[in-house]
Formats: structure tokens, C-alpha cells, sequence
């Protein structure tokens, strides 16, 4: 049978710390709520595989790689809540040591980047989490279900009358026709219980929407006010996991509507639909021990996407005098890109797909924001 365990450890920024999320450098001033990295460990007695949550915006192949480097022998699947206002943990730009001054100008001083000691505080902070979470084995029963939050999110991607799509067309503008895709509403909740009893031990929650409203601090966003809202009613003590959804195009903002999408009080009304939504699931769901856990993954290579040499030609004449304007940060984003293929030779990207299976659940995981 399976048994699980759960820790969690404080990832907060500190003040001054770079905050990715945007086109232009910002830096953490306030923060609003703690953030966290979670683990869920599960073993089999002899399989052994961690669910990570990081409340943070993404991690970089590198980091991953050495996260799971500390953890031999364990299934790893880290997600990342894609929370706007946390920090940052991205690897390092190649070759940024060495680089002309106009490179180092774009990378350091217009766009959040790289933080040693964030970076390191945090990937141990993971490590940590893991280890102890698996001290934490017990013997558990599990619960599998679905729910839905209707109403609450939608895709940015807007049809407009002359037959193009853009992303957040904006609200009010005459021109939109309605939304160019869809979204997936589906909650998906796997609770962890106390052998034969009702205490929760933990839970995973899965939901797709980007974690990008409560721009007032840093914050674990929607997600985490989803997970407290669990705790009240479980006792405030159950071990979480947020598992990140296809949540590319995906968002709180209505650019059909205009009513007032943005704020913390829009990620306390989306975390706490969450969440409650997930309460429902948790106290009607059918529980039992799980015996298979099961971890398939293959390493695929992709071939990068290059843009029309024109294209980077004129980006690279555009970014020689930094301007505040979309059309700089496009041309910044194309320079950017072309230097890094450049310093890798061109290598393709390397991907890894995984799937894990805890009984009737399984779990695909791709490094990617889909």
C-alpha cells in the first residue's frame, strides 16, 4: 500500500528581491503573503516519487535538473503556481558574464534576472521540504475527485472583426467578437487521510488559470488563498500540493465584460471558489488505500522556432535606445532569444514528459506553461 507524508518551507522573497511577471524590472517592496514550497512524498516500499508546489512564476530546466540530483532515486514532479509577484528563479542567462554591454544593459537592467542567493535559498528550501516530507511517511487513505469553477475564468485570446486574434484586446473594445479559445474549469482534488479516520493529512489540488491578480505584494496569489481556504475547514493543519493546469491563455480577466478583474480582492474570490469547491469534493469522495505508483518519463528534443532574419535584424536596430513601448519589448524579446540560440550553437530544446500514477490517478507533468 501506499503510505504519504507532507512538508512545507517558507520561500518569501526578501525586500529588493527581483519580481518577474512583467516587461519591466520590478522589484518586491511589500509583501502581502507568505509563499511556499510544498511536498506530498509517496512510497510504495519500494517506488518513491514527491509532488512539489512552489509558490513562484517558473524554474528553469538547470534548477530542475539539480533538484532532482538531491533527490536520487525519487520520482520528481515539481509545478510552479505561476504566481506574478514572487521571485525569481530562472537560470542564469548564458553567457551574460561576457556579454556586450547593450546584452548586460537588456538583461540586468530592463528585465528581472538571476539571483544566486534567491536561487540557492530556494532550491534548498525544496530539497528540504522533500526530505522531510518523506520522514513524514504514514499509512493513509486516499480520495479522488472532480468538481468545476464556472464563471470565474477566462481565455485572453480575443477574436476581432477583421479576422485576427489578439491577446487581452482589451474590455470595451468594439472591434471584439468573443473569445478565440477555450477553458478548462475542472477541479481536480486528491485528498490524504489518516488511516481509518477522518483527519486530512493533505490534499492536491489541480486547476488551470494563471496566478497573476493580487499585484499588491508578493503573494502566493489564488492558489494559496484556495489551499487556506481548505485548512479552515480541515483544522488548518493538512499538508497542500498546487499542481498548475494548461493555464497558458488562461486568466481572471473577462475581456468581454467590463466589471473589475484585478486586485486582491479577485484573488480571494477566485482562491476561496477554489477552495471550496475542493471542500465539497474532499467531504463526498469515497476513500481507500491505493496500492500502484508507477512512473513513466521520456527525454524529447524540439526544434527551436526561429524568427525572419529581417526581423532580428530590425529588433536589433530597435533596442540600441531603450523605450517604454510594446513594440521595444517585442524587439528586446527577439534580440534576446537570438543571442541565447546563438550561445547554445543552436542546440534543440530538451524536454522532459512524465506520468506519474498514484491509483486511478495519473498525473502528466511537461516543462512547460502550455
Amino acid at each position: 500500500m501506499i503510505q504519504a507524508g507532507f512538508y512545507e518551507c517558507d520561500i518569501t522573497p526578501p525586500y529588493g528581491a527581483e519580481c518577474p511577471g512583467g516587461f519591466r524590472k520590478r522589484l518586491i517592496r511589500k509583501i502581502s503573503d507568505p509563499q511556499k514550497v510544498r511536498a506530498m512524498a509517496l512510497s510504495d516500499g519500494s517506488a518513491k516519487a514527491v509532488l512539489i508546489g512552489m509558490d513562484t512564476l517558473g524554474v528553469g530546466p538547470q534548477f530542475l535538473r539539480r533538484l532532482k540530483e538531491a533527490l536520487p532515486g525519487v520520482c520528481v514532479i515539481n509545478s510552479c503556481s505561476h504566481t506574478h509577484y514572487g521571485g525569481y528563479l530562472r537560470d542564469k542567462f548564458p553567457g551574460i558574464d561576457e556579454a556586450d554591454p547593450l546584452i548586460r544593459r537588456m538583461v540586468l537592467d530592463e528585465c528581472n534576472c538571476h539571483e544566486e542567493y534567491y536561487y540557492e535559498f530556494c532550491l534548498r528550501q525544496a530539497v528540504t521540504a522533500a526530505t522531510f516530507a518523506f520522514e513524514n511517511l504514514q499509512d493513509v487513505d486516499f480520495s479522488f475527485g472532480r468538481g468545476r469553477v464556472e464563471n470565474l475564468i477566462f481565455n485572453r485570446r480575443i477574436k476581432m472583426k477583421d479576422g485576427s486574434v489578439k491577446t487581452h484586446a482589451g474590455k470595451g473594445n468594439p472591434d471584439s467578437l468573443g473569445y478565440a479559445g477555450p477553458v478548462d474549469d475542472q477541479l481536480g482534488v486528491m485528498g490524504v487521510w489518516k488511516k481509518g479516520s477522518d483527519e486530512l493529512l493533505g490534499f492536491a489540488l489541480n486547476f488551470s488559470c494563471h496566478a497573476c491578480i493580487n499585484l499588491e505584494g508578493a503573494t502566493a496569489d489564488f492558489p494559496g488563498v484556495a489551499i487556506d481556504t481548505v485548512r479552515g475547514v480541515y483544522g488548518g493543519k493538512a499538508g497542500a500540493v498546487y499542481l498548475n493546469g494548461a493555464s497558458g491563455d488562461v486568466t481572471q480577466i473577462d475581456n468581454m465584460s467590463l466589471k473589475k478583474d484585478m486586485g486582491k480582492p479577485i484573488a480571494v474570490k477566485l482562491g476561496r471558489a477554489v477552495g471550496a469547491e475542493a471542500v465539497k469534493i474532499l467531504a463526498t469522495a469515497d476513500r481507500g488505500p491505493v496500492e500502484t505508483l508507477k512512473y513513466l518519463s521520456r527525454n524529447y528534443q524540439f526544434r527551436r522556432q526561429t524568427a525572419d532574419p529581417e526581423e532580428v535584424q530590425a529588433a536589433y536596430e530597435k533596442v540600441q535606445t531603450y523605450e517604454d513601448s510594446s513594440d521595444y519589448f517585442i524587439a528586446r524579446t527577439l534580440v534576446l532569444d537570438d543571442v541565447s540560440r546563438k550561445l547554445t550553437a543552436e542546440s534543440p530544446l530538451q524536454a522532459e514528459l512524465a506520468v506519474l500514477q498514484i491509483g486511478p490517478l495519473a498525473i502528466g507533468s511537461t516543462p512547460c506553461e502550455m
